[in-house]
């Protein structure tokens, strides 16, 4: 650090302590220190405010307000102090904290630091929450009940009682919020289900969601998703589809084969949509579950070629070798794809290709012109993959 800014931060540090020496030492009124919150320089605002927390709470209630808007400042010693101000004045703080979350447009910094005050006072918070939610106002709907949905196991009532609410709107994010409760809240298992027939789609996304966090293995989840699969709802038809990948892939929701069977049935009617629900788990770090999503995709039939081959031929992908196996349900719709990448210089994603045309057989005899090229390539390894496709293309016993 050079001496101009040892010396600058020297003088900062001694300013500091000083201005706080002074505090202390004079006597100001509450409302002169409120008029302070305003000053131009962010300094001072920051003294003001450590002023403020150390008054007589009883006494400056009517600063709340100005706290509250002190969590925006850019300054983080600012909102600090502020939190600091707010949680001395306990329960009376909670009502205009709503109040501001419900408005919205806030800052990142303004809500985390709203969400862990409420949090602070759960008690008086869950009643304020519920009204608010209730009341449907605002456009933070969705950032109250999963507050409320992280307050846990406390605001479960309110939330299945508001689940049954005449306004749609409070519905779908009270079913929202059972679901940000997870597991635990299985008392509210009927609400979900009863959501799950609602006449808005709103609320039947969100039912579809709150299932797969409540992570049950009744019978009703069951045929719930597949009734959702068929929803006239897009939105909702692809949140099912996304849910029904997960229980495929996880065996929470479908356990037995049968079940499995009938959801993967369900997908492939879904088509592009399932398709595109399942290639996020192309690139997931467990090579397993890439291996599953890929041998589900394959059962798509067309949908899935231009993702298979995309994964395939990326040079960063790392699980292209888990992918051969999947291209054999498809026959000959990947192998113009998978000859394209024969001709191109990178030496993985070509291996890669061989190995799906070997998976293909029979189907990708047009491949067998390229293949013959390949048994001159340089690599060993590469001729010697091109070598077994070829016979199993031709059918030959290995």
């Amino acid at each position: 650090m050079s001496f101009r800014a040892t010396r600058h931060n020297c003088l900062s540090s001694w300013r500091a302590s000083l201005v706080l020496l002074l505090l202390v030492a004079c006597e100001r009124s509450s409302q002169e220190w409120t008029a302070e919150l305003n000053h131009p320089d962010d300094f001072t605002r920051l003294m003001a405010a450590a002023a403020l927390a150390k008054a007589d709470p009883a006494t400056v209630t009517d600063l709340i307000p100005n706290m509250i808007e002190m969590l925006g400042d850019e300054r983080g010693e600012v909102r600090d102090r502020a939190r600091v101000f707010l949680l001395r004045q306990s329960d009376a703080v909670t009502k205009p904290l709503v109040r501001a979350l419900v408005e919205g447009g806030r800052s990142d910094a303004f809500t985390a630091i709203t969400y862990g005050l409420l949090r602070a006072l759960k008690s008086s918070a869950i009643p304020e929450l519920l009204n608010a939610l209730e009341a449907g106002q605002g456009d933070n709907l969705k950032a109250i009940s999963s507050l409320l949905g992280r307050l846990g196991i406390d605001a479960l009532e309110g939330l299945k009682r508001l689940a049954r609410h005449a306004d749609p709107e409070v519905r779908r994010w009270s079913v929202h919020g059972i679901g940000v409760i997870g597991p635990d809240a299985g008392d509210a298992f009927a609400d979900v289900l009863q959501a799950l027939e609602d006449s808005h789609s709103g609320v039947r996304e969100e039912a579809v969601r709150a299932l797969a966090r409540l992570r049950r293995c009744d019978p009703e989840v069951f045929s719930g998703l597949l009734a959702r699969l068929q929803d006239q709802d897009p939105y909702v038809q692809r949140e099912a589809a996304r849910v029904a990948v997960l229980a495929l892939l996880s065996g929470v929701l479908a356990q037995d084969q049968d079940q499995r069977g009938e959801l993967l049935e369900r997908l492939q009617a879904l088509g592009p949509t399932a398709s595109l629900v399942l290639e996020p788990w192309l690139y997931h770090q467990n090579v397993n579950i890439v291996r599953q999503a890929a041998a589900m995709l394959s059962q798509l039939g067309d949908p899935a070629v231009p993702l298979l081959i995309g994964a395939l031929s990326d040079p960063a992908y790392p699980h292209r070798f888990s992918l051969p196996p999947a291209f054999g349900p498809l026959g000959a719709k990947p192998v113009a794809e998978l000859v394209k990448i024969l001709s191109r210089p990178v030496k993985h994603p070509r291996l890669a290709a061989v190995m799906a045309l070997e998976a293909i057989g029979p189907p990708a005899k047009e491949a067998l012109p390229a293949l013959n090229r390949t048994l001159k390539d340089p690599d060993e390894r590469l001729r010697k993959y091109a070598a077994r496709a070829i016979s199993s293309i031709r059918g030959e016993p290995r």
